[in-house]
């Protein structure tokens, strides 16, 4: 199963990965990563993504949407829902991970590079560790 992490922000980190169930557990294998600035483009990279990888679940990071909203926690919340849009146009479904279940995630491949698609391998692992 193909599966996008995503760690939505001025900057989004999206890790694709291919995610294996066994008897002795799962398998999560990062394939490709990207980071995307926040800009005009940035729901036609992430919707091009999407289509090129075709995954079974996007699984994003959630945003805490109230109390002080600072300029980069706009554009974190506009991140996360023209991600989330993207991937439901696609029919792709959507599941979201709290921030403090990524944080406990310390272990990440060595081929992934760049700190936001390193945390969106984090969010992946999360969602599949609070699973077992």
């Amino acid at each position: 199963m193909r599966i996008v992490g995503v760690d939505p922000g001025v900057t989004t980190g999206l890790c694709i990965c291919t995610f294996k169930d066994g008897a002795d557990g799962f398998t999560l294998n990062a394939t490709d990563f990207y980071e995307i600035e926040l800009s005009y483009d940035f729901s036609d990279r992430v919707d091009m993504i999407l289509a090129g990888v075709r995954p079974t679940l996007v699984v994003i990071e959630s945003v805490v949407q109230s109390g002080h909203l600072s300029r980069e926690k706009v554009q974190q919340i506009r991140a996360h829902d023209r991600t989330i849009v993207a991937a439901h146009k696609r029919g792709i479904k959507v599941v979201e991970v709290q921030p403090q279940a990524t944080k406990l995630i310390r272990k990440v491949p060595d081929q992934v590079k760049g700190n936001h698609a390193r945390d969106a391998y984090r969010v992946v692992m999360a969602y599949f560790a609070a699973r077992k």
